[in-house]
């Protein structure tokens, strides 16, 4: 065998030479790749954003403690959602629920759905009545008037409700632990308007529920970038699909998205690391669950669905500018809507929300920068943000607002976790003490607050919307100062009462008139239930003498606050009332004879003597019957009894002080006297109680142009014209007035348009 050849010194110092080479080149490629690695795995900032959640040595048992309660919550909620009475709302919305069934049923060939102009329901999501309605058509429920299809709807209205409050616990559990999640939902659970929405409002509970959820999976997606969890994503691509499925406000959250995401970026990134690979994460945690939510949504809305961008787009420009007007009672008076005060919103707020809410949210602004400190500051500020900016920006922008808050259910779940994180915290602190007393007067304090608002709910259940706190001394407080039962809810119990007492029932012979003030609840529960027996009438309170009924039920919504502070409604005459806590919401009426109807027909008739003689045996029975005495002066100023006209006015305005027909006839008394300065001063006060009153612009308009003073009366006719564009004298009159003014022209426009009408 040969040996082997060695390698001179020559070829081994070679070899030695391009090993060493390699092994420098394998180095130095081994140290470039670790420090990709090292750049991808950790960012330039390490500082920590995950919140190192507060000492919580009792997690376990708090974690057992908040699915119980929300167990219970679900089933309460559900229980009582087939008990509540329907809102004044639902027949918009059970129109829309119809349309929508229809362009879905017949693959979009019915597009009525598409254009809605008189409530504009096009213009909101149909995620909510797609639902709904598939649900019920899944039972086999195609009867959209059957207590079945409200009982489908509420039910729906309550998982969503529960919704709200189940996220709501679990981001106050990522920001503080499962004893702050304990605590929200308590604080939701007991806030009686929020637990009485959750039965029966299908708008601002279902977006509610989509904006804390799209909040609390964009919170878990902060706390994990730069890694991404498809759970986390799907989870706000849902929620942001809901929000936006019901209204187009759900947009905000992009805002919120935007700023953190970009928040966070800087924080975790720096900006001069723009380009690095991980930017990529952070489009795809803003981008994929914004374009995956517009596509949810739009599957449930059609009229965005034809046209995405423009449907979008003038759906947000029409709810920006949305202004509903609508005579409402705040402080005592009537206000409209477009016309709100800075105060009403806070005013609303702090008296009807719990008073372990309003406390918890001083403790928030107290401890706010201790918390900031001690937490996740950019899942804070995002919840902080989510909470108080709606209510900041409706206030600046002086938004149209009614019925309270209601519109307002969203921001008010985040509020919620800030005062659950805030007395987690407190409680901590005072755990914390020497004194062990100080944690028990924490957790005595905390009870208490919420005693009010939790005696409540279980008492009423049903009509919980309507709660008052301490602070406005209850629902008797507010009797006569603020609007109760604003959506005549409690017209079931209306209804209930007159079956169980024997006045209706479903084999009843006799037909019954009953008229009410809230016709579409009352159809609902009695048009097909008693077979065609009970004829129903709309009838407003102030006008119930001009048909001829059997039975009443009248709510108090537009009745003047005066009227029911003197003890006016429900009237002593009323047959029974619906309380609630004690205060009347709701008055049952019987007519006991038709002497007042046949008075007001006698008017009509222009028989004024024959009205005034009916008249007269009204008020000498009731003689607190405001508008029996109304019509009395009526009738006497058009017979020329003037001072008989005022005597019924005074009686009349002495009953109802804010009665803008009694201040409009007073006027036109004292003109007719010559009393000139009091016709002005009276026709100002009935402006001023209603500023779309055409009737006082009118006579004053006539005082000033007997006056000789054209310009003032002109002023006065064209407030006459735009509170009322149908008022043909209103027209007339501005044609003579410019022609007196010498201005044939314009004399002529007016004339025109009054022969149009």
């Amino acid at each position: 065998m040969a040996k082997k050849k060695q390698p001179t010194n020559k070829q081994k110092k070679k070899t030695s030479q391009v090993a060493g080479k390699g092994q420098k080149k394998a180095v130095k490629q081994t140290k470039t790749a670790a420090k990709r690695r090292t750049a991808v795995a950790a960012p330039v900032t390490d500082a920590p954003l995950v919140f190192p959640q507060w000492k919580d040595t009792q997690a376990d048992l708090f974690r057992k403690v908040f699915y119980g309660i929300c167990g219970f919550a679900l089933l309460a909620m559900l229980l009582s959602s087939q008990f509540v009475g329907l809102n004044a709302d639902e027949k918009m919305q059970i129109s829309y629920n119809v349309n929508l069934m229809n362009y879905y049923g017949t693959f979009g060939e019915d597009k009525a759905a598409l254009d809605m102009p008189k409530t504009l329901m096009h213009l909101y999501g149909g995620l909510f009545e797609v639902l709904s309605g598939g649900t019920a058509r899944l039972f086999g429920i195609d009867d959209v008037n059957s207590p079945a299809f409200y009982n489908v709807r509420h039910f729906w209205n309550a998982l969503f409700g529960f919704l709200g409050l189940f996220f709501a616990g679990l981001l106050a559990r990522e920001i503080a632990g499962w004893r702050a999640a304990v605590l929200t939902v308590i604080l939701l659970f007991l806030s009686p308007r929020y637990f009485g929405h959750s039965l029966m409002n299908p708008k601002d509970i279902p977006f509610a529920a989509g904006y804390i959820m799209a909040i609390y999976f964009f919170a878990r997606v902060l706390k994990n970038l730069p890694r991404l969890r498809w759970q986390d994503l799907l989870g706000l691509t849902l929620a942001i699909g809901i929000g936006i499925g019901i209204r187009v406000g759900g947009l905000v959250v992009f805002a919120y998205m935007g700023l953190f995401l970009g928040l966070h970026f800087l924080m975790k990134m720096g900006l001069k690391n723009i380009a690095h690979p991980l930017t990529l994460r952070y489009l795809i945690a803003g981008a994929v669950p914004a374009l995956g939510g517009i596509a949810f949504a739009l599957l449930f809305w059609p009229y965005a669905l034809e046209d995405p961008f423009t449907g979008l787009s003038s759906a947000l420009g029409a709810m920006s500018a949305y202004a509903l007007e609508v005579r409402m009672l705040f402080k005592g008076i009537m206000i409209n809507s477009k016309e709100i005060p800075t105060s009403y919103l806070p005013t609303w707020f702090f008296l009807t929300v719990p008073l372990g809410l309003i406390v918890g949210t001083l403790l928030y602004l107290g401890f706010s920068i201790k918390i900031f400190k001690e937490s996740n500051k950019l899942l804070v500020g995002m919840v902080a943000l989510a909470a108080f900016f709606p209510f900041v920006y409706v206030i600046i922008k002086d938004s149209t607002l009614y019925d309270g808050w209601r519109h307002l259910i969203f921001p008010y779940t985040c509020l919620v976790v800030l005062a659950g994180v805030a007395w987690d915290y407190a409680w901590q602190r005072a755990q914390a003490a020497p004194q062990q007393w100080i944690g028990l007067a924490v957790l005595g304090v905390m009870s208490i607050s919420v005693l009010d608002a939790a005696a409540f709910i279980s008492r009423n259940p049903a009509l919980s919307y309507v709660y008052f706190n301490p602070l406005a001394g209850g629902l008797s407080g507010a009797f006569g100062n603020y609007e109760t039962d604003y959506w005549g809810v409690g017209i079931r119990q209306g209804v209930d009462w007159m079956e169980k007492e024997g006045i209706i029932s479903e084999d009843m012979q006799d037909t019954v008139i009953v008229v009410t003030n809230f016709k579409y609840q009352l159809d609902q529960y009695v048009k097909n239930k008693y077979k065609g027996k009970v004829k129903t009438y709309y009838v407003r309170y102030r006008e119930r003498h001009q048909r001829q009924w059997d039975y009443a039920l009248f709510n108090s919504r537009f009745v003047s606050g005066s009227h029911i502070k003197g003890g006016n409604w429900p009237s002593k005459s009323a047959l029974h009332s619906i309380n609630v806590n004690g205060t009347p919401i709701l008055g049952i009426y019987k007519n006991e004879d038709d002497l007042a109807f046949r008075a007001q027909t006698a008017v009509k008739k222009r028989d004024f003597q024959g009205a005034l003689r009916l008249l007269s045996t009204v008020v000498e029975r009731n003689p607190n019957d405001e508008t029996a005495w109304e019509s009395i002066a009526n009738a006497s100023l058009q017979t020329g009894q003037y001072d008989q006209a005022k005597t019924a006015l005074d009686k009349s305005l002495a009953i109802d002080p804010e009665s803008v027909g009694s201040h409009n006839m007073l006027g036109l008394c004292y003109m007719n006297t010559g009393k000139i300065n009091e016709a002005r001063t009276t026709l100002t006060k009935a402006i001023e109680l209603n500023q779309r009153n055409s009737i006082a612009y009118y006579y004053l308009a006539q005082i000033e142009m007997q006056a000789k003073s054209y310009d003032k009366a002109i002023e006065y006719i064209e407030g006459a014209i735009q509170s009322n564009g149908r008022f043909k004298q209103a027209y007339l009159m501005a044609a003579q007035i410019y022609d007196l003014k010498g201005d044939a022209t314009r004399a002529k426009a007016f004339r025109d348009a009054a022969a149009k009408i």
